[in-house]
């Protein structure tokens, strides 16, 4: 099956995460039949389907595995067709997840099975496949690799699919992230009247003051802080709320840890008032990917395809490749990431053609490297 109608058959399957709206299946199902190895696997009170399928070669050798994500976020409101039917205009494909990721999967999907039909090879590819990535993360690509730890499973290096690209197919690819951590600060002050503030406590101005002086610190050049949400839940004008609060977000590299942040923003707060809470919460630590020689050919094969040199990146958000990490070298590559979760979510074919072609070459340079 080619990419463009791989793309357009998961799209129509409603995967909002957590849930794989059957892409899981009928991900098995092709594999399956073109003499994969298959676990399906659930996880947690949601059984959220997760999927390890792997393909061995003519002789032992190294695993190459394929990551990604069939779960999808919410499409939201205004889309121009179906978001869950793909639509074919102007050279693009429509639909949520075409770029974020079935447009990845879809070349993965098939620029692996064209290799296994024309090379025998020595060593294995394989597919890791989960369908919480978009959500909690909890079910999905940490728990499945606890389960393939325990039963034997190893990997030898990972390709993950998200959208990397920025500008032009083959200008970036990831090879770490960035930490992150959610904030919500609560700054509690005293209800009253407002033609009395002598007589009530206005935490209002109290937390502008202290988002102000949090939008302007200075960290490194690809940590940064933004404010998400500002709530009093009052509403009506004429009472001063007892209490506001304010979210916000800390994207950070290895220059700082999450404590260290920590104590910087609680000595922010503290400087306008000690009558506030700041719960904390990190969901992903930095990290740079083990170097490895297949990272190389990878970027090798990018510029060998796309004429373009790649440039090495931890930037953008988190991705599931911050569990791969601790298993075996990886890097992510994929499409490009402007229209990732927005309406009207939209990829070019010619982007998916560069994306295929860098997939299935890739394949070739990695399987004729010989240690």
């Amino acid at each position: 099956m080619d990419f463009v109608t791989l793309l357009k058959r998961l799209i129509s399957f409603p995967s909002v995460t957590p849930d794989d709206g059957g892409s899981i299946d009928f991900i098995a199902t092709i594999l399956r039949d073109h003499g994969f190895v298959v676990h399906v696997k659930e996880f947690g009170p949601n059984k959220v389907k997760n999927l390890y399928a792997i393909y061995h070669g003519a002789h032992k050798g190294r695993n190459i595995c394929f990551a990604g994500h069939v779960d999808v976020v919410p499409p939201g409101v205004g889309w121009d067709s179906d978001p869950f039917v793909a639509t074919e205009q102007n050279g693009r494909i429509y639909g949520r997840g075409a770029v974020d990721m079935k447009g990845a999967l879809a070349c993965m999907l098939s620029a692996v099975i064209s290799f296994i039909k024309q090379d025998k090879f020595v060593g294995a590819i394989s597919f890791l496949i989960t369908a919480d990535e978009e959500g909690d993360a909890t079910y999905g690509t940490k728990a499945m690799l606890e389960w393939m730890s325990g039963d034997g499973h190893i990997i030898d290096f990972a390709i993950v699919g998200e959208p990397t690209c920025e500008k032009m197919i083959g200008d970036v690819i990831k090879i770490g992230r960035r930490g992150s951590i959610n904030f919500a600060l609560k700054i509690i002050g005293q209800q009253g009247h407002v033609a009395y503030p002598d007589l009530a406590n206005n935490p209002c101005p109290v937390i502008m003051r202290i988002l102000n002086d949090l939008d302007l610190i200075v960290f490194d050049d690809e940590t940064n802080l933004e404010i998400t949400s500002i709530d009093t839940g009052n509403m009506v004008t004429n009472v001063i709320p007892a209490e506001i609060s304010a979210k916000f977000n800390v994207r950070f590299t290895s220059k700082h840890t999450a404590d260290s942040l920590i104590v910087m923003i609680n000595e922010v707060v503290g400087r306008h008032t000690h009558h506030y809470v700041l719960d904390t919460s990190c969901n992903a630590l930095p990290f740079v990917s083990k170097q490895s020689k297949l990272t190389d050919i990878f970027a090798e094969t990018v510029y060998e395809q796309t004429k373009m040199r790649p440039s090495f990146s931890m930037s953008g958000g988190t991705s599931d490749a911050r569990f791969i990490e601790a298993y075996c070298p990886i890097l992510e590559f994929g499409l490009r990431s402007e229209l990732a979760h927005k309406i009207n979510e939209s990829v070019e074919i010619g982007d998916l053609q560069s994306l295929y072609n860098v997939y299935y070459q890739a394949l070739n340079n990695i399987f004729s490297f010989k240690d």
